[in-house]
């Protein structure tokens, strides 16, 4: 994770890896890793078009879609700002998306989403398929064999994760 000041804010980015990218059709597996594990479920917006410095006002522009992700980590490790810490963004399936949603409303990329659209693409070019995810506080569960996950948006059932 790396801590970029933008203005007076420190903006926290992660990257992950392709195969830390997984998709809710398949199982979660829990890492053979000793130590209790949780999701944190966070909103998610995908950049549908090529931008640089993009002002905040003009986010629903560049926002396609919208989802649920799923952010994979050890009960002792919270995600802050939807990054997780250094391996964790190299685990297989660290983070999952859930299904995409294009019918939504414009006025959901005020606030958070429209603020981290405009400071990543300060930094770096946002290209078709990037997804954003606010510094927002996320809802935390606890991972055990067994259990499914779901979360919705609206009515809409947008992610579904079997834990194994």
């Amino acid at each position: 994770m790396k801590t970029i000041l933008a203005g007076d804010a420190p903006l926290k980015l992660s990257l992950y890896a392709d195969s830390a990218v997984g998709r809710d059709v398949q199982p979660l597996f829990i890492p053979e890793i000793e130590g209790d594990w949780c999701v944190t479920l966070m909103p998610a917006y995908r950049v549908g078009r090529l931008g640089k410095s993009v002002p905040a006002k003009y986010a629903d522009r560049y926002i396609d879609a919208v989802s649920v992700v799923a952010l994979m980590h050890p009960a002792s490790v919270r995600p802050e700002a939807g990054a997780v810490p250094g391996w964790l963004s190299l685990m297989d399936s660290a983070v999952t998306t859930g299904r995409w949603l294009t019918q939504w409303q414009a006025s959901d990329t005020e606030g958070d989403a429209a603020s981290a659209l405009s400071l990543a693409s300060g930094i770096a070019t946002l290209k078709t398929g990037d997804v954003i995810i606010p510094p927002v506080k996320g809802r935390t569960v606890s991972l055990k064999p067994g259990d499914v996950i779901t979360a919705e948006i609206g009515a809409e059932q947008v992610l579904r994760l079997k834990i194994r």
